[in-house]
């Protein structure tokens, strides 16, 4: 065991690294500009208002941080009445603020509006060419103000300025407090120092204190903190400290005092032409910032952040002013390896193989020879310390005055144990290593990927930690059946606790806990999956280190679904509670935090700022929405200034349901269903104010999704139901009794048509000429056109009782006609039958004898009058077209212009056939429900315009032919 040789001089380097320590310790602050939202680099004024936000008049306008950027506000004020220079919000929540010109303004909903008397005022500083220093409205309307020397009030009812400077003779110097409908309170310092006129409110119940003093050469700015030893006041030069017992002390600056500003650890922060001072209670300097900047004004949050305004830098913002970072402290900026308390002392190792150690003689570094390897671990077995290293094992005297390198052909020790049996045992590259008090090292030889962690249980059991898994150490290596579940989880840290429970951090599996029972459990509601180390502090207290930050559970019923409270959000390596600090490893270095603020009171804000639908905001008060307005935007401000990355968790219940964590602060809800809706929001850092937000709001259905509706809609489809059934029967019926009359109609048509076609001229001709056969002794000829002349007699007497006939039969009809029509003739009528090859002449019908008026008109009317002018020619043409049957009776006779100025032979004979024919093509119309079948007569002329014949078309679409093939047997008469 290593002995100390000179006490006092250890005592003098402890001394000595001790207090290079405490002054190399620094704030760190992050810079804030334009890229972040400031409107300009010139900053002259910061507040933090009563719901949370920070606020930055500058010289182009004026913004204010919702907890991520600062937006703009008070757009519509000019840049030159944005320079605040005060700025006071009374128990209300009125916020006012005084600019350089002189004006007071009002801020309402993010906007400013100049009060009444603000032009009085104004005018009133200008006349004097002074600014302001401080303000005050009472009420929201009498309004106290104060330049360098004098004080004013505006009087809301007489409208005037009151002067208020208390002046006590011109060589006296004094300042003397004095409290409205109250006595005077003075304090008169022996040494002559100049003091500002100033008003401040400075006791708990909001009492108006005016401050006034003589006129001396220095100009003087605000302040006048006030705190439990007495009362600070700042000239341009110099701060003095009026202790309550009568004493005061001063201290005097080179550069320019602009602000004054007190922590609530009473330390003493002053804004000065050359940087940002920091003070104690007794005005003893402690560190300086910010050196060469032009500090404007000091601003603390709520939450322990420090917001340092500058002109032309725009603002600087340290997250916690009671973190303490060691950025120049030697080593101790680089990445930390492990911290970790031993024999009740602190040690600190980094990956650069630097060891600094923390004890009542303060915070010193100790120097391990040439070593430049990662420290690892730190033992000590009642007489010297091991440190471990990825080289190899030191050992360490108790004064750490000498080190000596332990002999082993090891290298790597990541773990060190003690097994309290006077010996150690650390885990190397190659294997699982004992060392015993003459510091003779045996081995057992075991291949393991990456040993990281080892640990002895309260029965004696070694566990080791690997990126294997987790194993039992014995004679041998193995994993038992209760640790099955972490194979090949990769193992970074292995502690126990009070109650002897074993805790597993893993990288990237979260979390266990292994009870003396053997009972492996999973801790659920863990912040993080990579787990770099945990510590166990007194009252229950848990420090977990993970890669997203340094988190604490202070519950003393610690429990499987414990919640977290993040307490830096710097990557955390291992952390440890030493005195009244916790002391945590970064990658960037040391970090200590004052434990006292751990778990103060959050004072993070969590506001709903504002709703949409289909671009518009709606009220907050109100959330009602259309049935259309059901893609809803919630905006949230949540103002925790240390963490910059927000999430947020939510939850909605109702007629859609979701939930889930969105990054940012703003959740946007889509297709939402009509109902109602509770939408549950609570910031994802597990900050101890348990922050959230219930939302109701309502999503009304259209008239379509109503009940009212669906009734209407189950009434109106039985109606239609009931209606259509009914239009079905009485359509049913009516066809029915259409067709009934279409029959007789028919019958009726078949007569006429049958006395139509076979006309007395007709028959009496046809004889006639058979008998001139006779008589011309053509016998043979003559009883061939008799035998025709029957048959077609026969086949109109048949036809005349059919409701149609195909066409092969028709043109049989047609032909027998034409026949007996040319023994008329004399052989001299020329017929010509055309049928297109596509039409099959068996499966096409067509009502019986359509063509024979139309054949017969053409040879009476339009062939015979020809007289022997030319050749008659007769041509009956069958074709489709356009799906529609056409037949087609053309003759090159006289033409109709000619027929009309001849009187007929016969009486009524073209018309009654015509219109016979023309109203049963409307029938078949009728009957099937179509407009096609028709008659059309076209007039042929020749080149010079001469009447040549006429073309008759009937025209039958193929649907009304197949309806006709299909009714054929129906409409037959009995």
């Amino acid at each position: 065991m290593f002995t100390s040789k000179n006490h006092l001089f250890v005592l003098v380097v402890v001394l000595f690294y001790n207090l290079t320590a405490t002054f190399s310790q620094e704030l760190i602050f992050r810079q804030l500009g334009i890229s972040e939202g400031l409107s300009s680099t010139e900053v002259y004024r910061l507040h933090q208002d009563s719901k949370g936000y920070v606020w930055a008049f500058t010289e182009f306008g004026i913004v204010k941080h919702n907890g991520v950027e600062f937006t703009p506000v008070c757009k519509k004020l000019p840049f030159n009445e944005s320079s605040a220079y005060v700025v006071f919000q009374n128990a209300l929540g009125a916020m006012y603020f005084g600019n350089s010109t002189g004006n007071v303004y009002r801020i309402e909903g993010d906007e400013a509006f100049k009060i009444e008397g603000s032009t009085l005022i104004s005018n009133t500083l200008k006349a004097k060419a002074q600014v302001f220093i401080e303000l005050i409205v009472m009420n929201n309307k009498d309004v106290y103000f104060s330049s360098f020397f004098e004080s004013y009030k505006y009087d809301f009812q007489t409208k005037k300025i009151l002067n208020l400077t208390l002046l006590y003779g011109k060589n006296k110097s004094g300042v003397v407090f004095k409290k409205i409908q109250n006595n005077y309170v003075s304090f008169k310092p022996e040494n002559k120092v100049p003091f500002p006129s100033s008003i401040r409110v400075v006791n708990e119940n909001n009492e108006l204190i005016i401050a006034g003093a003589c006129p001396f050469e220095y100009y003087t700015r605000n302040h006048l903190l006030k705190n439990k030893n007495g009362i600070y006041i700042n000239t341009s030069k110099s701060i003095c400290f009026f202790r309550n017992t009568g004493e005061v002390i001063s201290k005097v600056f080179k550069s320019d005092i602009i602000a004054m500003s007190t922590s609530s650890d009473n330390r003493i922060w002053v804004a000065t032409s050359d940087g940002l001072c920091e003070l104690d209670g007794n005005l003893n300097e402690k560190n300086k910032y910010l050196q060469g900047q032009i500090i404007s004004n000091i601003l603390f949050d709520r939450q322990s952040g420090m917001w340092v305004s500058t002109i032309g830098n725009g603002i600087y913002y340290c997250k916690n002013i009671f973190d303490v970072y060691y950025q120049n402290v030697s080593g101790l900026a680089s990445n930390i390896s492990v911290i970790k308390q031993v024999n009740n002392k602190l040690f600190i190792g980094t990956v650069n193989g630097v060891l600094h150690v923390k004890d009542k003689f303060g915070l010193r570094e100790i120097h391990l020879q040439n070593n430049v390897f990662a420290i690892t671990d730190i033992a000590f077995d009642g007489q010297n310390y091991y440190v471990g290293t990825k080289k190899q094992l030191l050992l360490l005297s108790p004064d750490f005055k000498e080190v000596k390198e332990i002999p082993t052909n090891y290298l790597n020790v990541y773990s060190i144990l003690n097994d309290n049996s006077g010996g150690i045992i650390f885990l190397s590259a190659t294997g699982i290593n004992r060392m015993n008090s003459n510091h003779s090292v045996t081995s057992n030889l075991v291949t393991l990927c990456k040993p990281r962690s080892i640990i002895q249980s309260k029965t004696k059991e070694i566990y080791v930690g690997s990126n294997e898994g987790l194993f039992v150490y014995g004679n041998t290596l193995y994993i038992p059946e209760y640790l099955k579940r972490l194979k090949n989880v990769r193992i970074s840290k292995l502690k126990s606790d009070s109650e002897h429970n074993i805790w597993i951090c893993t990288k990237g599996n979260g979390l266990y806990m292994l009870t003396p029972s053997k009972k492996l459990i999973k801790l659920n509601n863990i912040a993080a999956k990579v787990i770099n180390d945990i510590s166990f502090l007194e009252h229950g207290v848990v420090l977990l280190s993970t890669n997203s930050g340094l988190y604490v559970n202070n519950s003393k019923d610690f429990n499987t679904n414990a919640s977290w409270i993040l307490i830096l959000a710097d990557e955390s390596l291992s952390a440890e509670k030493y005195g009244n600090s916790i002391y945590v490893g970064t990658k960037t270095g040391l970090v200590s935090l004052y434990s006292k603020f751990i778990f103060q009171n959050d004072n993070s804000k969590f506001y709903l700022e504002s709703v949409s639908a289909l671009g518009k905001k709606m009220p907050l008060e109100n959330l009602n929405f259309k049935h259309k307005e059901n893609n809803v935007y919630f905006n949230f401000n949540f103002l925790a200034y240390q963490f910059p990355d927000k999430k947020l968790f939510f939850e909605l219940e109702g007629g859609t349901k979701d939930k889930g964590v969105i990054k940012g602060t703003q959740i946007y809800l889509q297709n939402l269903s009509p109902g109602k809706y509770t939408l549950k929001v609570k910031p994802l850092i597990y900050l101890k104010s348990n922050s959230g937000l219930d939302i109701q709001f309502y999503i009304a259905p259209a008239f379509w999704q109503t009940t009212s509706f669906y009734i209407l809609i189950f009434i109106g489809s039985v109606l239609i139901i009931f209606v259509s059934f009914w239009l079905f029967v009485k359509r049913l019926r009516r066809k029915e009794n259409r067709r009934g009359e279409i029959n007789t109609l028919l019958s009726e048509y078949k007569l006429i048509a049958l006395k139509a076609q076979i006309n007395p001229h007709f028959i009496s001709n046809s004889l006639a000429a058979i008998q001139q056969l006779i008589s011309n002794n053509e016998i043979e000829k003559a009883n061939l056109y008799l035998a025709k002349f029957s048959l077609l007699i026969r086949n109109v007497l048949e036809d005349s009782d059919k409701s149609a006939v195909n066409l092969e039969h028709e043109i049989e009809v047609i032909e027998l006609n034409i026949e007996l029509e040319q023994l008329r003739f004399g052989n001299n009528l020329k017929f010509e039958l055309i049928v297109s090859n596509e039409i099959l002449m068996s499966e096409y019908y067509i009502p019986p004898l359509i063509t024979q008026p139309f054949i017969e008109n053409a040879i009476w009317h339009g062939l015979l009058p020809l007289k022997f002018s030319r050749r008659p020619k007769l041509i009956v043409k069958f074709e489709i077209v356009s799906q529609n049957l056409i037949i087609s009776i053309i003759d090159n006779g006289v033409g109709r212009p000619v027929i009309k100025n001849v009187k007929p032979k016969v009486k009524g004979r073209e018309s009654r056939g015509v219109a016979i024919i023309e109203s049963r093509m409307e029938t078949l119309n009728s009957l099937y429900m179509d407009s096609g079948a028709a008659i059309n007569s076209i007039d042929l002329k020749d080149e010079d315009g001469v009447p040549r014949g006429t073309q008759v078309d009937i025209i039958f679409p193929i649907n009304v032919l197949n309806n006709l093939y299909d009714d054929k047997d129906k409409m037959r008469f009995n």
